[in-house]
């Protein structure tokens, strides 16, 4: 009968088995058997041979039926039942997403500014169901043998494996006595791994496959690059269990293996995490086995290639072989034909062949100087007549090989040379290296009882391991010198390298770094060099050099290393001169940096102090250019000199590419110029990115400069038009250019013949903007004279009159202006600024009142409002409100306007009266003592005007600048002779104001006051007044009736004032209200509105901390409440029924494709939620789940079957938390798209599927 169940079932059988299964593995004995059946499957998977051990544990080799058959000529016995497995079934799907430049890794973009897409072919990964049989449930031909043959402790297999592992360790493996129970170590991967001496063969190998483990996993330079860090326990137990499969594969006895402590390991795991530890001991027992096995079969090729030269080949002969006899040797091993050599006698050296054959060898004469033709031999010892002399080739062979391994980091060079005869040999110690040096010193003061005179036979009796690496007329002679240490046996002295010229020490630094490798490409030998040259630093130089040759895989880290090198090189002030010479010619303070003459020069030119610099270590400084020029040694500056001359250069460029001065240099310079705008990535501008012009105008959204950043200026050369631009800033950049390509809602500004005209980037083309121009004028303007005098605000007004007075002047006509925040313009953003105008005294008065009031930041000396007349023409500010003071300002006294009129005059004394004047601002002389606070303030502002995020450090350097004359270059204003200050208004000597007149006081009912960190308001009640406090938050602390309403509504304010100020006892409610502090007057309505919406919030805010669940579950009633109220019913059912209907509809399916998710909630959402919906309409209905399962994929399983009620299409929309957000946040989305009758956001992915079985397909 055939099976019914689906491929999904049949595989979620089976994983459910699995996970099952893998609760009951972690038991000694079951995890023992799964090791063992991971030994003969280590090529297949955690699960499949989790599959195979719990359905045959005694399977030794698996194949399909078919496979049986054909392969292997067996076939499969009668009844046999078969092993279940997964095989992998991955399938292709096409789906469209954006491009992406591969370059930028930011999306292609097209003409419109939207992403372009491509269709791409995606490999779903899935798996299927497959049975197998095991070798024993088979009959037929005999299998060949199944791999390399068993180890069972005979030496030469044992030896070979050890070599093999070795082979295949990540670093070498060395033995060494431990004590106690210690069988093995391993530390890091720059050290080898340490073995026990004399444990069993079997023991020795199961350690070094335990170790070699953890090299290969738990290496902390492994860790560090994965980020994944292991616990103790879990190193130990897939190390041990590595070394139990691998060697249960080889044959080494594991009886003595016992995983009795595996179940404590895992019960507290999570089963993902016991999964990973199982793939990961499956595929490293795998990769060791593979190579172990790799590594045996070349084992065996080398000894094959070894036994097939039986013969010894002797050559006899003098030193210079024209006498020679070249013999073959049968009979003997290498060792015994070498110590028969070695005995020879003087009779015996008289025919070494017949010598040879005494002693029970067979040789053959194979040639002498008198053949005539003599064919290729590999020579295995050389006997010279002459010296008697033996060489033995192989070990010269053995002996360059290792002479030729590179050289580690830690690894002493010593060279011991005899400069006399011209002789050396240099060797590398690798053990013991910080005791290298008091051996090595002590050398030369040796007592001949002590030694026997050979440096060599010396350190190797002191316990040092060496290898030689390069000796006169033997290995690697004439190689690139490197060392340490130097023993110089003619003189008898030790010599050190770093006792070296640096530069020579960087050279022998890259010799040794390239030491039979290849490391460095000519440019970073180049900076190594330049780098010791410059910075006579070897310490720094050397770590450079590991740097480099660490870094060759990781290139940004490279290149990142190479920058910081070179920056270190180039902060130098000479490029032509290091430390290194410097400190060679005799010179060696380390807060100097070296000078030659010529660039001594410039920077004397440029008020910098330079010094001769004297072979002695002195120096003196340069007085003038006759000492400059009288002196042909070295120049030096001092680092803190330099260091702020780099500031003021820095600081110099930094003001000139600042946007506001690149701005100016734009609109008014004399050459033409243009200059690309581009929207600010802010919340106000994300939904204007790329739109038309015709979506600005349909939504009355402005074309803003306040909103845009100018990326880029560059010359408009002749000719080139508009389209050029367009053309050049899509498709060849220039190399300062940072912006995005030139796109839909971008500005072009042109500056030609003196004219500046504002162009829009539309969908065609482009269209003129002629209000992007003006504000561009206005702010230019302002930044401009800001920069140089901050508070001459007057004179930017009477400007931005000369643009608003066109009509024709009458004799005596005044009008009025207010400006919110004056403050913005000195800070380059005076499109902020709110100006309005008046022709109503009392209308301005109540407006600047109004802005006075405002609580905002308090910045000193800023105007923080303004009010201004314009007077027949003339327009000047009259009051600055700064630092809560209505401040006067005298500009009126150079208008002849205004002296001249009399309304004028009567409108300034209704001002005393009205608003009252705190403090006059005047001009009076500078004192020398205040000129350098004076230049201080201009310098601070005139960075904070550039733009720099940070100008700490250049105010830093202030005082070194100021006392070096600097200042004069950098800040022009530094001339001034007069300072600006505010005086008490009742001291200056005041011609134009009777500050003794007074207006009758107007009926006040209510009133709000600032009194420190407190607001106050009071207002005429019935039985007094009613009276209300808050904090700077707007939060109501107190408040009450003040029940005599017999009194004024001020005097009843001046007693509640007094009570905070001298209360009974302090509490909360006073703040931080002190006796002196004044009431600074506010707008009433301003402040009962703020008061109200603090008052909403904080109730908001305790429902939101307080019962969190509450909020969401509000405004889903909510919305729930209002549909109820405007859903037209399909065929009579409600919107209850409905989501009834569709919950029913989708758990079906969910049952169906067998997905992982829960319903949370649901709701009718899109027209029909509101009744706006059309003949045709679809219902709408959002779904809010939880699961893992992907929006979109839901999307289209939910809406694969068209769904309907009562004739309607259900269009279902899945959502959840961790994407598009739950119910309770994605309905407030819902209402405002309604309320513009436009239907709301539906996910419709460019890339439809469908589920079938399980899996995802592509719609047809």
């Amino acid at each position: 009968m055939a099976d019914a169940r689906t491929e999904k079932q049949k595989v979620k059988e089976i994983t459910d088995r699995l996970e099952e299964g893998l609760k009951e593995l972690f038991e000694g004995e079951k995890y023992k058997s799964y090791l063992n059946t991971m030994s003969k499957f280590h090529n297949y998977s955690a699960n499949n041979i989790q599959l195979i051990e719990m359905q045959c544990p005694g399977a030794t080799y698996v194949a399909g039926y078919k496979k049986w058959q054909k392969e292997f000529e067996r076939h499969v016995n009668k009844g046999e039942r078969g092993i279940r497995i997964l095989a992998p079934a991955p399938y292709k799907i096409k789906e469209e997403q954006e491009k992406i430049d591969p370059v930028t890794n930011e999306p292609v973009l097209d003409r419109d500014g939207m992403p372009v897409i491509e269709e791409v072919e995606i490999k779903i990964p899935a798996f299927r169901v497959v049975t197998v049989f095991d070798y024993s449930q088979t009959d037929g031909k005999e299998l060949p043998g199944l791999g390399v043959s068993e180890l069972h402790g005979e030496v030469e297999r044992y030896q070979d494996f050890m070599e093999a592992l070795s082979r295949v360790s990540p670093v070498p493996i060395r033995y060494e006595g431990m004590e106690g129970d210690r069988k093995g170590y391993f530390i890091d991967l720059n050290r080898s791994i340490a073995i026990k001496e004399g444990m069993s063969e079997a023991q020795t190998a199961k350690t070094g496959v335990h170790e070699v483990a953890h090299a290969k996993l738990h290496a902390k330079e492994i860790e560090q690059e994965t980020g994944t860090i292991k616990d103790r326990e879990t190193k130990e137990v897939e190390a041990e269990s590595i070394a139990y499969t691998v060697c249960q594969h080889f044959g080494i006895d594991t009886s003595d293996y016992s995983f009795g402590y595996i179940a404590g390991w895992s019960s507290g795991k999570e089963m993902p995490e016991l999964k990973s530890s199982l793939d990961t001991i499956r595929r490293t027992s795998s990769e060791l086995i593979k190579g172990i096995e790799a590594q045996l079969l070349e084992i065996e090729k080398e000894r094959a290639a070894e036994q097939a030269q039986e013969d010894l080949i002797v050559l006899v002969a003098n030193t210079d072989r024209s006498e020679y006899d070249l013999l073959s040797v049968k009979g003997m091993e290498r060792t015994e034909l070498f110590n028969s050599l070695l005995a020879m006698k003087d009779d015996d050296r008289q025919s070494v062949e017949a010598y040879l054959e005494r002693t029970g060898a067979w040789v053959t004469l194979l040639a002498n100087e008198r053949s005539e033709e003599v064919e290729e031999y590999h020579l295995d010892y050389a006997y010279n007549t002459d010296t008697h002399e033996i060489t033995d080739f192989k070990a010269l062979q053995e002996e360059r090989e290792k002479a030729n391994i590179p050289i580690e980091y830690g690894d002493v060079v010593v060279r011991i040379s005899t400069p006399d005869s011209g002789e050396y040999e240099t060797i590398k110690i690798t053990n013991m290296q910080s005791e290298v040096a008091n051996v090595v010193y002590s050398i030369p003061f040796l007592q001949e009882n002590e030694w026997n005179g050979n440096v060599l036979d010396y350190l190797q009796e002191k316990g040092f391991e060496f290898v030689p690496i390069m000796r006169t007329g033997g290995v690697n002679d004439g190689y690139p010198q490197f060392y340490d240490f130097d023993v110089d046996m003619s003189e008898w002295e030790v010599h050190t390298a770093s006792e070296l010229p640096a530069t020579v020490q960087a050279e022998q630094l890259i010799n040794r770094m390239e030491f039979h490798r290849s490391v460095y490409g000519t440019d970073e030998r180049n900076l190594i060099m330049n780098h010791a040259y410059k910075l006579d630093d070897m310490y720094k130089t050397t770590s450079l050099a590991h740097s480099l040759a660490e870094q060759k895989d990781d290139l940004p880290m490279l290149l990142e290393t190479i920058k910081a090198a070179e920056e270190e090189i180039d902060f130098l002030p000479d490029g032509m001169v290091g430390l290194s010479q410097m400190h060679e010619y005799g010179y060696s303070w380390d807060e100097m940096l070296p000078l030659t003459k010529d660039r001594a020069s410039e920077l004397f030119g440029e008020d910098v102090s330079v010094y001769q610099l004297h072979a002695d270590g002195s120096e003196t400084l340069v007085e003038d250019r006759a000492a400059l020029q009288g002196h042909d040694g070295l120049f030096g500056v001092e680092k803190s000199d330099w260091n702020a001359y780099l500031e003021y250069q820095s600081m110099k460029q930094e003001l000139e590419d600042s946007e506001p001065n690149r701005e100016a240099q734009l609109l008014y310079g004399n050459e033409s110029r243009f200059g690309i705008y581009q929207l600010k990535d802010t919340e106000e501008t994300r939904d204007i990115h790329f739109m038309n012009m015709d979506y600005l105008e349909r939504e009355g959204i402005p074309v803003s400069r306040e909103n845009y950043t100018l990326v880029y200026t560059g010359e408009l050369k002749e000719g080139m038009s508009l389209e050029d631009i367009y053309t050049q800033f899509n498709i060849d950049h220039p190399a300062d250019f940072t912006g995005h390509s030139l796109s839909v809602s971008d500005v072009v500004v042109l500056h030609q013949d003196g004219e500046n005209t504002s162009h829009y980037v539309d969908s065609v083309g482009y269209r003129e903007i002629p209000e992007f121009t003006k504000e561009l004028s206005v702010s230019a303007e302002v930044t401009a004279e800001k920069a140089a005098v901050m508070e001459e605000t007057a004179e930017i007004l009477e400007g931005a009159a000369e643009e608003h007075t066109a009509a024709e002047l009458d004799d005596d006509k005044v009008s009025y202006y207010v400006i919110e925040d004056l403050s913005t313009w000195a800070e380059n953003s005076p499109e902020k600024s709110k100006l309005e105008r008046f022709d109503s005294l009392l209308e301005a008065v109540a407006k600047f009142a109004e802005y006075r009031g405002e609580d905002v930041e308090d910045k000193p000396d800023m105007a923080r409002a303004t009010f201004g007349f314009n007077v027949n023409g003339s327009e000047f500010d009259l009051i600055h409100v700064r630092n809560h003071e209505n401040c006067l300002s005298l500009d009126f006294t150079h208008s002849r306007a205004a002296e001249e009129s009399s309304r004028f005059m009567d409108d300034l004394q209704t001002l005393y009266h009205e608003v009252g004047f705190d403090k006059v601002r005047v001009h009076r002389e500078i004192l020398p003592e205040e000129i350098k606070d004076f230049v201080k303030q201009r310098f601070e502002h005139q960075l904070k005007s550039s733009g720099l995020d940070d100008i700490s450090l250049y105010m830093d350097r202030f005082d070194t600048l100021y006392g070096q004359g600097k200042m004069e270059y950098l800040m022009p204003t530094a001339n001034q002779k007069q300072i600006v200050e505010d005086v008490p208004f009742m001291e200056w000597e005041n011609p134009y104001i009777d500050t003794n007149s007074h207006i009758m006081d107007r009926v006040e009912t209510e009133l709000a006051f600032r009194l420190a960190d407190r607001y106050i308001s009071i207002q005429e009640a019935s039985e007094g007044y009613d009276y209300t406090i808050y904090d700077m938050d707007y939060r109501e602390l107190d408040g009450g009736v003040y029940d005599n309403p017999d009194i004024t509504i001020r005097q009843a304010l001046d007693e509640i004032v007094t009570d905070l100020k001298e209360p009974t006892h302090r509490s909360e409610l006073e703040g931080s209200i002190h006796t002196d502090d004044e009431l600074i007057p506010i707008d009433y309505d301003g402040l009962m509105e703020k008061a109200e919406q603090a008052a909403k919030e904080h109730l908001e805010e305790r429902i939101r901390n307080e019962v969190p669940e509450a909020m969401e579950s509000k405004v889903i009633a909510d919305f729930k409440a209002k549909t109820e109220e405007l859903f037209h019913g399909i065929n009579g059912q409600t919107q209850e029924d409905i989501e009834l209907n569709v919950y029913a509809y989708l758990q079906s399916k969910i049952d169906e494709y067998g997905m992982d998710i829960q319903l949370v909630d649901m709701a009718v959402s899109g027209s029909r939620c509101r009744g706006l919906e059309g003949a045709g309409s679809d219902l709408d209905v959002v779904v809010e789940y939880r699961g893992g399962e992907n929006e979109d994929a839901l999307f289209n399983a939910f809406n694969e079957d068209g769904f309907k009620i009562g004739g309607v299409k259900v269009d279902i929309n899945p959502i959840t938390e961790g994407k598009t957000g739950t119910l309770g946040e994605y309905l407030p989305g819902v209402e405002p798209i309604l309320r513009k009758n436009v239907p709301p956001y539906r996910r419709k992915p460019q890339n439809r599927h469908r589920w079938k079985n399980g899996r995802l397909l592509p719609l047809q």
